[in-house]
């Protein structure tokens, strides 16, 4: 058991936790890693719904009512920062080698290419520099000092949402201003109105905030539309303690606990405290110019439309197992409704129980959170993906898990999680109120199990810390989830510096 002081405990407090929390959280880092079991990959007609375009009219229909009736908001992780999307360049200005230099150069050669182009050529310009003749020299020190940090335009620590990531004849677009452009096209009420909800580091919400209310005047004029943004930013009480390479808690120079930003999973209670009723997820860096977008907004609405009419079934399911006079003909449907459209497997003992038993099981099974996740086919990007996977208690149930979930030393486990055929690329609908129209508390349908143990860096050495249970991963582990194939198309995300130059991020 951790050893607290009377200090400990009133810093604990004070970032609202318990002893109690901390102390788990101290057992978890201690413990030896579980990882989870895959038991076969989610393929296309086994876990993964394939629909033909031919017939998606229904669903189209059934988001425009949704659309209208403003039942529809976005929710986007957007706290991603440039450090890693630009290390390449950071390497080169930190120490211009040949190697370095080689690295950078293809996007040297097309840097007249990328988004943020004329407002460096700008800037090079005040200062009486030829922005060209720069890159022509292959010296290029000077200039991305000028890109990357606090004297220039310091992209190294912007958040993606305040980066150019297209350029227009007219102007250049950030990612936040692209994702408004293309929220309305999927998310507008009877009302002209289009809700999001934004989620930002903490030093970053005033910046994305005065931003966020140019936008809303400019784009609220331009497109007749009008932007209800919520910014939050990810709580303190969802900090993780830290462990030194003894498994001894950590604590800074003055003797002070240190707590570290837990991961996606912990924007789970500011999913929660939005009870919103159906929302969409996606990041902020997966946008695409106009050009490029319509297969996305296709999609969107007709993942929306899918879990509509699922939900609509479920609902009417949930409605007559509440009164509790269900005869075995429609609860032996229902258990095939959950296997056939939820993935759902009921346990083996469930055919010996009375009808009763049988009809409280099944509604436990249905009154859950709703996720239709679309799902491109595989390409080897990073990330998660859709598998069956075993449950400790027996059974399986479809997931999506992330490499770091299995173990690295498991052959057998590596081989089936390369085996998948399909991606996940953040690209999900919600429906998060139950059939009596309540919000459920989302917190308590995740795997608070499926924690990372992650060995991060602190001020150069090595830690400890945990990561809560993935937001669409652990965090989601006991929803119903539904994985429907969408074209690679819809996912073209901006990852490094790179990506802009590929087609969907080329505006001409």
């Amino acid at each position: 058991m951790a050893a607290f002081s009377a200090a400990d405990i009133e810093q604990i407090k004070a970032r609202g936790l318990s002893k109690e929390q901390v102390e788990r959280q101290v057992e978890l880092l201690r413990k030896t890693v579980s990882f989870v079991k895959i038991a076969r990959p989610a393929t296309a007609g086994d876990g993964i719904v394939r629909l033909s375009p031919e017939n998606v009219k229904p669903y189209l229909d059934l988001h425009a009512q949704a659309g209208h009736d403003a039942r529809l908001i976005k929710f986007m992780p957007a706290s991603g920062a440039g450090t890693r999307m630009f290390s390449d360049l950071i390497a080169y200005h930190r120490e211009p080698s040949r190697a370095n230099a080689e690295r950078i150069q293809p996007i040297m050669n097309s840097f007249a290419e990328l988004p943020f182009y004329d407002d460096l050529k700008t800037l090079c310009f005040r200062q009486k520099k030829d922005i060209d003749a720069i890159i022509r020299s292959g010296n290029y020190t000077e200039l991305l000092d000028l890109f990357l940090y606090e004297r220039g335009l310091n992209y190294a620590n912007l958040p993606k949402a305040l980066m150019k990531f297209h350029r227009y004849k007219d102007r250049a677009r950030t990612a936040l201003e692209e994702q408004l452009i293309e929220a309305k096209s999927y998310l507008e009420d009877r009302h002209g109105s289009v809700r999001l909800h934004i989620t930002v580091s903490p030093e970053h919400k005033e910046a994305v905030g005065e931003h966020l209310a140019h936008l809303k005047r400019s784009l609220g004029e331009e497109l007749l539309t009008q932007f209800e943004v919520l910014v939050s930013v990810q709580k303190f009480s969802t900090d993780t303690v830290a462990l030194d390479p003894e498994n001894e808690l950590l604590r800074d120079g003055s003797g002070k606990l240190v707590f570290r930003p837990a991961g996606h999973g912990a924007l789970l209670e500011n999913l929660n405290d939005l009870k919103g009723d159906i929302v969409f997820v996606k990041n902020i860096d997966n946008i695409s110019c106009d050009r490029c977008k319509q297969d996305t907004i296709f999609y969107k609405k007709v993942l929306c439309g899918y879990l509509v009419s699922l939900q609509k079934e479920i609902f009417g399911y949930l409605k007559v197992l509440k009164q509790g006079k269900s005869d075995e003909a429609f609860l032996n449907d229902a258990a095939t409704f959950l296997k056939e459209k939820l993935s759902v497997h009921m346990p083996s003992e469930f055919s010996k129980k009375s009808a009763g038993e049988k009809s409280c099981m099944l509604f436990a099974k249905f009154n859950r959170p709703l996720r239709v996740c679309g799902m491109v086919k595989n390409e080897s990007e990073p990330g998660g993906a859709p598998f069956w996977i075993s449950e400790a208690g027996g059974g399986i149930s479809l997931q999506i898990i992330e490499l770091a979930e299995i173990d690295p030393k498991d052959q057998d486990q590596q081989a089936k999680f390369r085996s998948s055929t399909h991606f996940n690329p953040v690209d999900l609908v919600c429906a998060v109120r139950d059939f009596e129209g309540n919000p459920f508390d989302l917190t308590k349908y995740r795997n608070s199990e499926a924690m990372f143990v992650a060995e991060k860096s602190n001020n150069g050495k090595k830690v400890k810390q945990l990561e809560l249970p993935g937001l669409w991963n652990g965090g989601m582990a006991r929803w119903n989830t539904v994985c429907v194939e969408v074209p690679i198309s819809t996912f073209n995300p901006v990852k490094t510096v790179g990506d802009f130059l590929r087609k969907p991020h080329q505006c001409a």
